[in-house]
């Protein structure tokens, strides 16, 4: 097998090595029944939304996203994993904002949807490695960020999520909201800890590393044989 036919594999393999986007499904609620006509939960500067989702696993979460309105152009907003649940003034679970353990802004798109600008929006490419037990999702508008939209609840999710929670600024603290039919939509993306798997990809280049030391090896082997054997005949050439 030639050097250059062992490159050119090294090289397909890098090239074809491709990571997942955003993983497997972790969480799902479903879309909201978009066949209702009202309902939801309106995200700007002075209110956020959270839900608490439990993960049975370590798990690494590498997309997060929720079914929301656009708000008419789009804008800016942070999504925040809250690890700890405390209780509210009706001794209720809500996010322990005390702990803030990972966050990440993203952009909502303009949708443009004619209809009604609701879609999947959120952000990804995270590499948040959480450890089994309960947490919170929160959709915040903070400081300089610019999202005004909703968070539509026009008719009941498929898997709703164990616990919900809003914050509204003049009350200055959140406050569980499972008892209302307000239950908006989530997916988290990811892949247990225990059961990552290594792509098929992967193998093929470290298959290709392996063939090119070899052959690198092979080359050295061969080229240090040739400079004997000429070393040999310069010797029995000159006495």
């Amino acid at each position: 097998m030639s050097y250059r036919f062992i490159r050119a594999a090294l090289i397909l393999s890098l090239l074809i090595i491709t990571p997942t986007a955003v993983g497997a499904t972790l969480i799902d609620t479903g879309q909201p029944d978009t066949s209702q006509t009202s309902g939801g939960y309106s995200v700007f500067s002075q209110q956020f939304l959270a839900g608490r989702i439990d993960l049975a696993q370590s798990s690494v979460v590498t997309g997060i996203e929720a079914y929301m309105g656009d708000g008419g152009t789009g804008g800016t907003a942070t999504i925040v994993l809250y690890p700890q649940t405390v209780s509210d003034i009706w001794n209720l679970p809500i996010p322990d904002t005390g702990v803030e353990q990972f966050s990440q802004t993203f952009t909502v798109s303009d949708i443009t949807d004619p209809v009604n600008g609701l879609g999947w929006q959120g952000a990804y490419g995270l590499d948040w490695n959480l450890a089994a037990g309960s947490y919170w999702i929160a959709f915040e508008v903070r400081q300089g960020q610019t999202y005004d939209g909703h968070f539509p609840t026009l008719g009941p999710v498929p898997s709703p999520l164990p616990d919900y929670a809003w914050w509204y600024e003049p009350n200055g603290a959140w406050r569980n909201d499972t008892l209302s039919s307000n239950k908006w939509g989530l997916r988290v993306y990811g892949e247990p800890l225990s059961a990552v798997p290594v792509p098929a990809s992967a193998w093929l280049f470290l298959s290709g590393v392996g063939m090119l030391a070899a052959s690198i090896r092979r080359n050295i082997k061969q080229t240090q044989s040739s400079a004997a054997q000429s070393d040999a005949r310069c010797c029995k050439d000159n006495p």
